[in-house]
Order: C-alpha cells, then sequence, then structure tokens
C-alpha cells in the first residue's frame, strides 16, 4: 500500500468518532466501507459485506490496496457525518448496540439477530435517513417512519401452550397502552397486558429457534412468560424494538397524566425499558432447610428480579426473589422513586417495606454444605436481608459467571421499576415474619464461613416462593 495513504488512514483512525465501530461501538476498529465512508469492526464488516457490494465496499485498513479515492471519501465522511445521515430519526425507544447504549448491561454482547437488523434498516433500508429538499427553503421531504418504529404492531406469532410443548398461531396486537393477544380472532383476546409490566428478551437457545422472543408481565401478582416465534427474523425483530418503543411512550404518558403528574428524566426512562435476561441457566438450589436435597432449577435474571422454574420453558416461576444493593442508599432519593413508581405503576407502595428490603444484599463464593455435595459442585451463596439461597453450578466457569453478573446486579443503580418490583414481592408474602433457618447452624460454625457475616432476619420479605 502506498505509504502516503497508509500514514492517512492512520490519522483517519484517531480522528474523532472514528476509533470506534461506526455501527457497535466497538474499539477494535480494522475495516472500513469505502463507499460508504465509515470504520467498522470485524464483526460488523462481515455484516456489510453479506449485504452486497452494491450496499457496501468494506475493506481491511491495514492489509488491502487503497486507492486515493476511497481514502479520500473516508475523509470526507468519516463515522461522525455518517452517523448524522443515516441515524437522523432513531427512535428513543430503539435498542442500539452496547457500545452506543447509556444503559449498563451485565451482558454487553449484541445478539447476532439485533445487529444485522439494526445494520440493514440503516444502510439497504434507509429507515432513519431525514431527507430535505434540494432548494433553499429545505423541506422535510422524509417518508414516515414505518409503523413498528411508531410503536405499532399486528401479527400472527408462534405461540407456545401454557401446558404444552406445541405452539400455536396466535394474532397479537401492539398499540399504544397495551399488548393483546387472541386465541380465536373474532373473540374478546386471551390477555391484556399492560406496557408498563411487559418485558421482552430475544430466547433463541431457550426456544430452540433463531427467532424467538419472551414476553413476560405480571399476572395475578406473579410473573407469566409467553414464549413466541416466527420464521421471518425481520418480523421478530420489529417485535422487539416496537414494544420498546411503544413501552417507552406508555411509561412517559404514565408521568404526565392525571393531576399530579411527575418529572422523571427520559434516561431513567429508558432505563427502565426491557432488555435481555440478564443470564439465565440451570443451577442446583438447597432448600429452606438444610435437611433439604439440592433441586435442579432453570434461574433466569431479569433486571433485578431472579426466577428459578422446574424447567426453562415454565409459563410462571416456582419462585421470585428481589436483589437490591450490596451499599447503603440515599434515603431521599428512594422515597422520591416510590412516588415515581407510585404514579407510573400505579400500585401503593409502602415505604417502609421497600426500605427495609432494598438494601443487605451481597453475593460470595462457597456456601454451607458445599464440602458434602456428591457429586462435586460449585456452590456460591446469594445473601438477602431475610435468608441465605444456597446455589451450585455444575463448572466453576458457570459458577464464576453467575457471581459476576449477580454482583454487577447489585451495584447497579436502582430506579423507579426496581421499586415497583421489590414492592410488588414483598406484597405477596403479606409482610410474613421470615426467620433464616441455616442462622442457628452458621452461628455455632467458625467466624471465617463466607455466609456466616450476611446471615439475619427481618419481618420484611421480598419473594414469592411456592
Amino acid at each position: 500500500m502506498d505509504q502516503r495513504n497508509t500514514k492517512i488512514l492512520g490519522e483517519l483512525m484517531k480522528k474523532s468518532g472514528n476509533s470506534q465501530c461506526a455501527d457497535c461501538g466497538s474499539k477494535d476498529v480494522e475495516y472500513a466501507s469505502y463507499n460508504i465512508g465509515i470504520l467498522l469492526c470485524s464483526r460488523c464488516a462481515q455484516i456489510h459485506l453479506n449485504m452486497g457490494s452494491h450496499v457496501s465496499k468494506p475493506k481491511h485498513l491495514k492489509l488491502d490496496h487503497w486507492e486515493d479515492s476511497q481514502v479520500e471519501r473516508l475523509k470526507q465522511v468519516g463515522n461522525l457525518v455518517a452517523k448524522g445521515k443515516y441515524e437522523a430519526r432513531v427512535p428513543v425507544g430503539f435498542r442500539r448496540p452496547a457500545g452506543f447504549s447509556q444503559v449498563p448491561c451485565p451482558t454487553s454482547t449484541d445478539p447476532p439477530l439485533l445487529l444485522e437488523h439494526w445494520i440493514v434498516s440503516k444502510y439497504v433500508r434507509e429507515e432513519f435517513i431525514c431527507s430535505t429538499g434540494n432548494n433553499n427553503d429545505q423541506q422535510d421531504v422524509s417518508s414516515p417512519l414505518r409503523p413498528y418504529l411508531l410503536g405499532n404492531m399486528d401479527s400472527f406469532l408462534m405461540k407456545k401452550g401454557r401446558e404444552d410443548v406445541r405452539f400455536f398461531p396466535r394474532r397479537f396486537v401492539l398499540d399504544p397502552t397495551t399488548l393483546r393477544y387472541y386465541v380465536k380472532e373474532k373473540s374478546n383476546p386471551k390477555a391484556v397486558i399492560k406496557l408498563v409490566e411487559l418485558d421482552v428478551s430475544l430466547s433463541p437457545q431457550k426456544l430452540k429457534h433463531p427467532y424467538s422472543l419472551q414476553l413476560s408481565y405480571l399476572n395475578h401478582g406473579s410473573t407469566r412468560h409467553l414464549y413466541v416465534y416466527h420464521d421471518d427474523p425481520e418480523l421478530v425483530c420489529q417485535w422487539y424494538h416496537a414494544i420498546r418503543i411503544s413501552k417507552l411512550n406508555a411509561l412517559k404518558h404514565a408521568c404526565s397524566s392525571g393531576k399530579a403528574p411527575v418529572y422523571v428524566q427520559e434516561s431513567t426512562l429508558v432505563s427502565m425499558l426491557p432488555h435481555d435476561s440478564g443470564f439465565e441457566g440451570y443451577l442446583w438450589k438447597a432448600g429452606p432447610s438444610p435437611s433439604y436435597a439440592h433441586r435442579r432449577r432453570w434461574f433466569t435474571l431479569n433486571n433485578r428480579k431472579l426466577m428459578y422454574h422446574i424447567e426453562a420453558l415454565d409459563a410462571y416461576p416456582k419462585g421470585e426473589i428481589f436483589l437490591g444493593s450490596n451499599e447503603p442508599v440515599d434515603q431521599g432519593k428512594i422515597e422520591s422513586q416510590i412516588s415515581v413508581a407510585s404514579k407510573v405503576f400505579d400500585v401503593e407502595i409502602k415505604a417502609s417495606n421497600v426500605c427495609s428490603s432494598i438494601t443487605g444484599y451481597k453475593v460470595t463464593v462457597g456456601g454451607f454444605g458445599d464440602d458434602k455435595m456428591d457429586p462435586q459442585r460449585w456452590v456460591f451463596s446469594l445473601h438477602t436481608p431475610y435468608r441465605t439461597f444456597i446455589l451450585a453450578a455444575e463448572t466453576q466457569l458457570e459458577r464464576d459467571k453467575w457471581v459476576s453478573v449477580l454482583d454487577f446486579t447489585l451495584r447497579h443503580e436502582i430506579n423507579p421499576r426496581d421499586i415497583a418490583t421489590c414492592s410488588q414481592l414483598v406484597r405477596k408474602r403479606n409482610g410474613s415474619v421470615i426467620s433464616n433457618p441455616l442462622s442457628g447452624l452458621l452461628s455455632s460454625s467458625s467466624s471465617s464461613s463466607p455466609i456466616t457475616s450476611a446471615v439475619n432476619t427481618t419481618t420484611n420479605s421480598s419473594t414469592s416462593i411456592r
């Protein structure tokens, strides 16, 4: 390659905005699309290559030969200019890649399905371009946004039966405040779900289908899961983003409506939107008494709610554990978030219950009885104000991942959605007194035990265990 062009490309990589991939935000920039004029990571460059040379022409920055005109194109455009063109009308609720997200996430890897949809939407369909007239009036002549970008969807999805392994076609309708689905198209809806209570995540591994979703919401005080899929990946991505966009609008409406509107920063509302499940997998869980045998359960971490199920595709969890903070919290800030949560989620929240159940959490390696397991498993302990949960993974790698993800969750800042979750789970146990069955055993054990320091009792529980 011409040494002059090599030097110019090196300088362009250091330019503001060019040190990150234009599409996913990765800092491992190795490629560039010379016709679009952007710098890319290897993962996104492969997607550009798959789109065809009529859309994008990626080349390696160091290994390929660069013509003067191609280098000049990169100088003229660059990532920031391209971003202003191709992302001009991205809705706030649209999920951007992790490298550009303002919401911390324990798992920062972008699902391949969503990343490809994001790139194709930008450069093939050009969904977010804001065009202007060529004359001096600069009149906006942009085409209307596609319905899903406005939070509107209406289509059939294949839904798993509640007590059936089979999937059946069901009509789903998304409007500004609810998600409805119908067993029979001309009958009343089987369920009407409030968007402020709805979560959505991709579930290709769990459902064994590459284009599948898990929808979760509160149903009579318990979390209900719906499992759906479609053979069209574009439609599944549209549903995912439409639910996020429509939920954000519903949250904004809930804040501003009524006689006592509350002001909440948009960034806070965005942090309350659904994301992927923080982590999922089988763990072995001890019962509430040391004499109980460990049982294999499917665990799902969703925001600050840790749920465990008998099987991965159960409609309802066997138990739900609220995960609070491992640090002291600002009492005044929590009280202001309680007022927001009460209005947005339309729930009655007792400040005393929440404040006593929001702190005192931690996760540690090891636990009671880990030396007596046969076969040997990798144990860790989740400490809450009312109980210590003894959990075990099949491998050390799985154990360490769970500990890392749970610790991240406990350190993450609490928002009004978390307050509502805490209140709802506390309320489900009616304030019953829960003592830790391990406390007597642990009090006589060595002070060096990894779980001794975190065991205590409280009159406020924040879980539903069935």
